[in-house]
C-alpha cells in the first residue's frame, strides 16, 4: 500500500510539471493574485447566484447601457413574438391555437398575451439568470368562452426554495433523480423577496416537473440554473456609471462661475463671508483677511471617449450584441464591416431562439396546450408545434431575394423555410396567395408568382367575360373562361 501511495504522489507531481510547461498554469508574478477554484458548476453559482441576481437587476433598473442591452436581446430574438402553428393540424385546431395564443387569457395574471410573455420570459432570463414557467388549468376559459383552459404563471427564479439542499437529490430547491435529471422543485407561496413578507410565514410546495417549466442558458453541464447573461461586464458597468457621474459633476463644477475677494489689509475694518461648503453659479464669496481659496488640480485624462468606447465593447460583448446596436454609433461603420458584425449577431439570435426559446419554452407549452385541449374536446390532435419567429431585415433585400429564389430551384432550401425566414406561417401564407390568385385571375390581373397564366391569356379571358356580360356569345372553341386556349387540343 505505501509503495502504491507513493508511485500516486509521484504521478501528481509529474502531471503538476507538465502543468506548468503551460504559462497560464506556472506560479509567477504574473500569477501570484490570480485566485481560481476547480469547484463544481452548481458550487460556485449557489454562492454566488444571489448577489449576481440582484446587482444585475439593479443595473438593468438604472444604468442606461444595461437597460439597452437586455432591450436589444429581446427586440431582435422575440421582436413581436414567435408565431406556431400545428404540425399537420386542422384549421380549427389551428384557429383555436391562434385564439388563445392571441387572448391575454393565456396569461394566468392576465396582463400580457403568449407573444408578451414570451419577451418577459427572455427578459427575466437575461435579467436573473433564469425563469420559471408553471401551469394551470383554469376550467371557466373553456366553460364562458370555449377556449382551451391553459394559463401560464411566470416566475422569478427566486420562487425556488434554495434552503432545500442536500448537495445530491435536491440542488438548490430542485429534486433529481439519481441519475441527475430534474424531477420537480419546491417552490415557495410567495416571492420572498416582497416588502412586509416574513421569513417565518413562508411556506414551499413540491411541483412536479410536468407542471413546471425552468428556462436558462446552460454555459456548464450538470448546471441547476443560470445566471444573468451580462455577469461578466457588472463591475465594468458599475465602473462606466460611476466615471460618467464623476465626469457629469466635474462638469457642473467648471459651469460654477464664482468669484473670491481677499482683502489684505489686516487692519481694515472689514469682516469676510464665512465660507460656504459648496459652490454654486454667481458666487461672490468675501474671504476673511489671511484667508485663501486653493482648488485642487486632478490629472487630466484627455482620452475620454476612446475609454468609454473600451469599456462598451466589452460590455456588448458580455451580453452578446453588438457594439453599434448597443450605442446607436454607426460612425465607424462601412458596409463590409457592418455586414460581418450583423451576420455574427444573427448567430447569437439564432441560439437565443432555437437553443433556448423554442427548446425549453415554446415547444414544452405546445404539449401543454395539445393535452389540455384534448381532455377538453375529448379528440385526438397533432402533436408537435412549427415555431415561426419574426424576421431579420435583410441588409440589401434585392441581391438575397435573389440568391433565396435562386436557392429554392436548386433544392438546397425548401420554400417553407425561406417562408419562416420572413415571420410568415406558411400555410396560412399559402391559403392567402391562393385567394389573391383567385382574385387577380377574375380581375385580369397578372402577377409573376402565378406560373399557370400569362399576360395574353389573361387578357383574353377578360375579353371573354366582358363580352358574355355584356350578352354576346362566346366565340367558336367553347367557354373562354376555360384556362385552355381555344386553338390547342384538349389534354389527353
Amino acid at each position: 500500500m505505501a509503495s502504491q501511495r507513493k508511485l500516486a504522489l509521484a504521478r501528481i507531481e509529474l502531471q503538476t510539471e507538465i502543468l506548468r510547461t503551460f504559462e497560464a498554469a506556472k506560479k509567477s508574478r504574473r500569477t501570484e493574485n490570480w485566485f481560481t477554484t476547480n469547484r463544481g458548476p452548481n458550487a460556485d453559482i449557489k454562492a454566488a447566484l444571489p448577489d449576481l441576481m440582484s446587482r444585475c437587476q439593479d443595473l438593468v433598473d438604472n444604468d442606461s447601457w444595461s437597460a439597452r442591452a437586455v432591450s436589444i436581446i429581446v427586440n431582435n430574438a422575440v421582436g413581436v413574438g414567435i408565431q406556431g402553428a400545428p404540425n399537420k393540424g386542422t384549421k380549427a385546431y389551428g384557429r383555436g391555437w391562434n385564439e388563445w395564443a392571441h387572448s391575454t387569457d393565456c396569461d394566468f395574471y392576465g396582463k400580457s398575451n403568449f407573444f408578451g410573455l414570451q419577451r418577459l420570459a427572455l427578459r427575466t432570463c437575461a435579467t436573473r439568470g433564469s425563469v420559471l414557467v408553471r401551469k394551470h388549468i383554469n376550467p371557466e376559459m373553456w366553460r364562458k368562452h370555449g377556449m382551451v383552459p391553459l394559463q401560464l404563471q411566470l416566475l422569478e427564479p427566486d420562487w425556488l426554495d434554495t434552503t432545500r439542499d442536500d448537495g445530491a437529490k435536491i440542488v438548490g430547491g430542485k429534486v433529481f433523480d439519481k441519475y441527475g435529471r430534474w424531477e420537480g422543485a419546491f417552490l415557495w407561496d410567495q416571492h420572498p423577496g416582497e416588502t412586509g413578507i416574513s421569513a417565518l410565514r413562508l411556506t414551499s410546495t413540491y411541483v412536479p416537473k410536468s407542471e413546471l417549466l425552468h428556462i436558462y442558458e446552460m454555459r456548464r453541464p450538470g448546471q441547476y440554473t443560470g445566471i444573468p447573461w451580462g455577469t461578466a461586464a457588472l463591475i465594468r458597468s458599475r465602473d462606466i456609471s460611476d466615471y460618467d457621474a464623476a465626469e457629469l459633476l466635474k462638469q457642473k463644477l467648471a459651469a460654477c462661475f464664482a468669484a473670491f475677494v481677499t482683502d489684505n489689509d489686516l487692519e481694515s475694518d472689514e469682516e469676510g463671508d464665512e465660507l460656504t461648503d459648496t459652490i454654486e453659479p454667481g458666487l461672490l464669496q468675501r474671504l476673511k483677511p489671511g484667508q485663501s481659496v486653493i482648488f485642487s488640480d486632478p490629472p487630466k485624462v484627455d482620452d475620454n471617449g476612446a475609454f468609454i468606447e473600451r469599456n462598451l465593447r466589452a460590455v456588448a460583448a458580455a451580453w452578446g450584441v453588438t457594439y453599434e446596436a448597443l450605442t446607436g454609433n454607426l460612425s465607424d461603420v462601412n458596409f463590409s464591416s457592418g455586414r460581418m458584425g450583423w451576420l455574427e449577431f444573427n448567430r447569437n439570435v439564432g441560439g437565443w431562439r432555437y437553443d433556448l426559446l423554442i427548446p425549453q419554452l415554446l415547444d414544452p407549452v405546445g404539449y401543454w396546450y395539445q393535452e389540455t385541449a384534448q381532455i377538453a374536446a375529448s379528440g385526438r390532435l397533432p402533436r408537435g408545434m412549427i415555431w415561426t419567429p419574426p424576421r431579420r431585415e435583410m441588409i440589401q433585400p434585392k441581391e438575397e431575394i435573389a440568391y433565396l429564389i435562386d436557392a429554392v430551384k436548386a433544392g438546397f432550401i425548401s420554400l417553407s423555410e425561406v417562408q419562416r425566414s420572413f415571420g410568415f406561417v406558411p400555410l396560412e401564407l399559402l391559403d392567402e396567395l391562393s385567394i389573391d390568385l383567385r382574385e387577380a385571375r377574375a380581375r385580369g390581373l397578372a402577377l409573376s408568382v402565378d406560373g399557370q397564366m400569362d399576360v395574353g391569356r389573361m387578357q383574353a379571358r377578360a375579353f371573354a367575360e366582358q363580352q358574355k356580360a355584356n350578352g354576346a356569345r362566346p366565340p367558336a372553341g367553347g367557354d373562354s373562361t376555360d384556362d385552355t386556349p381555344p386553338d390547342e387540343p384538349p389534354p389527353a
